[in-house]
Protein backbone atom coordinates (compact mmCIF):
# COMPACT_ATOMS: atom_id res chain seq x y z
CA UNK A 1 0.00 0.00 0.00
CA UNK A 2 1.16 3.26 -0.85
CA UNK A 3 0.77 6.03 1.38
CA UNK A 4 0.75 9.69 0.51
CA UNK A 5 1.07 12.38 3.34
CA UNK A 6 0.23 15.86 2.82
CA UNK A 7 0.52 18.40 5.99
CA UNK A 8 -2.07 21.06 6.27
CA UNK A 9 -1.51 22.37 9.82
CA UNK A 10 1.84 24.51 10.89
CA UNK A 11 1.77 24.07 14.79
CA UNK A 12 3.37 20.99 14.77
CA UNK A 13 6.49 19.61 13.10
CA UNK A 14 6.26 15.95 11.79
CA UNK A 15 8.93 13.16 11.11
CA UNK A 16 7.57 11.94 8.04
CA UNK A 17 10.18 9.12 7.63
CA UNK A 18 9.11 7.74 11.28
CA UNK A 19 5.48 8.20 9.96
CA UNK A 20 5.93 6.60 6.80
CA UNK A 21 7.79 3.24 8.36
CA UNK A 22 5.15 3.28 11.30
CA UNK A 23 2.14 3.15 8.99
CA UNK A 24 3.88 1.29 6.48
CA UNK A 25 4.51 -1.47 9.20
CA UNK A 26 0.71 -1.17 10.41
CA UNK A 27 -0.71 -1.32 7.45
CA UNK A 28 1.56 -4.60 6.66
CA UNK A 29 1.00 -6.19 9.79
CA UNK A 30 -3.28 -5.29 9.41
CA UNK A 31 -2.73 -7.16 5.95
CA UNK A 32 -0.95 -9.96 7.49
CA UNK A 33 -4.53 -10.16 10.32
CA UNK A 34 -6.72 -10.15 7.22
CA UNK A 35 -5.47 -12.47 5.19
CA UNK A 36 -5.22 -14.88 8.18
CA UNK A 37 -8.80 -14.27 9.19
CA UNK A 38 -10.35 -13.99 5.51
CA UNK A 39 -12.82 -14.42 4.18
CA UNK A 40 -13.55 -11.03 6.84
CA UNK A 41 -17.01 -9.26 6.55
CA UNK A 42 -17.32 -5.94 8.05
CA UNK A 43 -20.44 -5.09 9.67
CA UNK A 44 -22.25 -3.79 6.56
CA UNK A 45 -19.34 -3.61 4.49
CA UNK A 46 -17.81 -6.01 1.65
CA UNK A 47 -16.77 -9.11 2.34
CA UNK A 48 -12.47 -9.14 2.45
CA UNK A 49 -11.67 -12.50 0.21
CA UNK A 50 -8.12 -12.73 0.72
CA UNK A 51 -7.45 -12.24 -2.76
CA UNK A 52 -8.99 -8.55 -2.04
CA UNK A 53 -7.06 -7.97 0.88
CA UNK A 54 -3.85 -8.91 -1.37
CA UNK A 55 -4.80 -6.30 -4.10
CA UNK A 56 -5.60 -3.48 -1.44
CA UNK A 57 -2.86 -3.73 0.18
CA UNK A 58 -0.21 -4.24 -2.65
CA UNK A 59 -2.02 -2.32 -5.52
CA UNK A 60 -3.44 0.50 -3.28
CA UNK A 61 -3.03 4.34 -2.15
CA UNK A 62 -4.30 5.82 1.17
CA UNK A 63 -3.80 9.37 1.25
CA UNK A 64 -3.02 11.08 4.74
CA UNK A 65 -3.73 14.24 5.96
CA UNK A 66 -2.61 16.11 8.86
CA UNK A 67 -4.97 19.42 9.82
CA UNK A 68 -5.69 21.51 12.52
CA UNK A 69 -8.53 20.92 15.10
CA UNK A 70 -10.20 24.43 13.69
CA UNK A 71 -9.70 22.45 9.98
CA UNK A 72 -10.63 18.51 11.28
CA UNK A 73 -13.79 20.62 12.62
CA UNK A 74 -14.86 22.52 9.13
CA UNK A 75 -14.60 18.95 7.12
CA UNK A 76 -16.64 17.47 9.81
CA UNK A 77 -19.59 19.91 9.90
CA UNK A 78 -19.22 20.24 6.27
CA UNK A 79 -19.59 16.56 5.50
CA UNK A 80 -21.14 15.04 8.26
CA UNK A 81 -23.35 17.84 9.33
CA UNK A 82 -21.48 17.89 12.80
CA UNK A 83 -19.86 20.80 13.95
CA UNK A 84 -17.31 19.69 16.50
CA UNK A 85 -13.95 19.03 16.18
CA UNK A 86 -12.51 14.82 15.67
CA UNK A 87 -9.21 12.95 15.88
CA UNK A 88 -9.97 10.87 12.44
CA UNK A 89 -12.04 11.29 9.41
CA UNK A 90 -11.85 8.63 7.26
CA UNK A 91 -13.34 9.06 3.27
CA UNK A 92 -13.11 5.72 1.58
CA UNK A 93 -13.33 5.85 -2.05
CA UNK A 94 -12.78 2.63 -3.81
CA UNK A 95 -12.77 -0.97 -2.40
CA UNK A 96 -12.09 -2.20 -6.30
CA UNK A 97 -9.16 -1.77 -8.60
CA UNK A 98 -10.56 0.70 -11.13
CA UNK A 99 -10.52 -0.08 -14.70
CA UNK A 100 -7.94 2.55 -15.69
CA UNK A 101 -5.95 3.77 -13.25
CA UNK A 102 -6.65 7.46 -12.54
CA UNK A 103 -4.90 7.34 -9.50
CA UNK A 104 -1.54 8.01 -7.70
CA UNK A 105 1.59 7.04 -10.20
CA UNK A 106 4.35 4.68 -8.67
CA UNK A 107 7.71 5.81 -9.00
CA UNK A 108 8.58 5.04 -12.16
CA UNK A 109 4.99 5.43 -13.66
CA UNK A 110 5.21 2.52 -15.29
CA UNK A 111 1.94 1.23 -12.92
CA UNK A 112 -0.14 3.19 -10.70
CA UNK A 113 -2.03 2.36 -7.18
CA UNK A 114 -5.84 3.40 -7.19
CA UNK A 115 -6.77 5.47 -4.49
CA UNK A 116 -8.74 3.63 -1.81
CA UNK A 117 -9.24 6.43 0.07
CA UNK A 118 -7.89 9.49 2.67
CA UNK A 119 -7.61 9.53 6.33
CA UNK A 120 -7.65 13.54 7.92
CA UNK A 121 -6.06 13.30 11.44
CA UNK A 122 -5.81 16.44 13.51
CA UNK A 123 -2.56 16.74 15.24
CA UNK A 124 -3.52 19.01 18.08
CA UNK A 125 -6.19 16.56 18.91
CA UNK A 126 -4.04 13.46 18.62
CA UNK A 127 -1.70 15.10 21.03
CA UNK A 128 -4.35 16.20 23.83
CA UNK A 129 -5.43 12.97 23.68
CA UNK A 130 -1.96 11.03 23.93
CA UNK A 131 -1.95 13.32 27.15
CA UNK A 132 -5.14 12.40 28.60
CA UNK A 133 -4.11 8.58 28.24
CA UNK A 134 -0.59 9.06 29.34
CA UNK A 135 0.62 7.24 26.02
CA UNK A 136 3.28 8.85 23.35
CA UNK A 137 2.01 10.94 20.83
CA UNK A 138 3.37 8.18 18.20
CA UNK A 139 1.22 5.62 19.56
CA UNK A 140 -2.00 7.96 19.18
CA UNK A 141 -0.90 8.38 15.89
CA UNK A 142 -0.24 4.82 14.96
CA UNK A 143 -3.95 4.14 16.55
CA UNK A 144 -5.32 7.13 14.89
CA UNK A 145 -3.98 5.65 11.34
CA UNK A 146 -5.06 1.84 11.89
CA UNK A 147 -8.45 2.99 12.97
CA UNK A 148 -8.92 5.53 9.85
CA UNK A 149 -7.52 2.68 7.63
CA UNK A 150 -10.30 -0.08 9.40
CA UNK A 151 -12.92 2.35 8.48
CA UNK A 152 -11.61 2.50 4.98
CA UNK A 153 -12.30 -0.99 4.75
CA UNK A 154 -16.15 -0.85 5.36
CA UNK A 155 -15.27 -1.14 9.73
CA UNK A 156 -17.94 0.28 12.15
CA UNK A 157 -18.29 1.17 15.41
CA UNK A 158 -21.84 1.88 15.06
CA UNK A 159 -23.31 -1.29 17.56
CA UNK A 160 -21.08 -2.68 20.49
CA UNK A 161 -21.00 -5.82 17.78
CA UNK A 162 -18.97 -3.61 14.90
CA UNK A 163 -17.14 -1.63 18.09
CA UNK A 164 -16.13 -5.20 19.69
CA UNK A 165 -14.74 -6.55 16.13
CA UNK A 166 -13.23 -3.19 14.82
CA UNK A 167 -11.06 -2.51 18.20
CA UNK A 168 -9.68 -6.24 18.53
CA UNK A 169 -8.35 -5.28 15.06
CA UNK A 170 -7.07 -1.95 16.43
CA UNK A 171 -5.54 -3.75 19.73
CA UNK A 172 -4.46 -6.90 17.94
CA UNK A 173 -2.02 -4.41 15.01
CA UNK A 174 -0.78 -2.20 17.29
CA UNK A 175 0.05 -5.22 19.63
CA UNK A 176 1.82 -6.79 17.28
CA UNK A 177 3.92 -3.75 15.93
CA UNK A 178 4.79 -2.73 19.68
CA UNK A 179 3.86 0.93 19.27
CA UNK A 180 3.74 1.63 22.83
CA UNK A 181 3.86 4.20 25.23
CA UNK A 182 7.59 5.54 24.84
CA UNK A 183 8.69 7.64 21.79
CA UNK A 184 7.25 10.76 20.20
CA UNK A 185 7.53 11.86 16.20
CA UNK A 186 5.97 15.18 16.62
CA UNK A 187 6.99 18.17 18.35
CA UNK A 188 5.12 21.81 18.82
CA UNK A 189 6.96 24.52 16.76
Amino acid sequence: MKIVFQNRQRRFSLDFEELQADYALLSRTLAESLLQSAPVKPYGGKVLTASLVEDLFCESAVSVVFLSNRAIRKLNNDFRGIDKGTDVLSFPLDLERPATCLSFPQEDDSDCAWLLGELFISIEKASMQADEYGHSLRREMAFLFVHGLLHLLGFDHESKTQEKQMFAYQNKILEKVGINREGCQVKLL
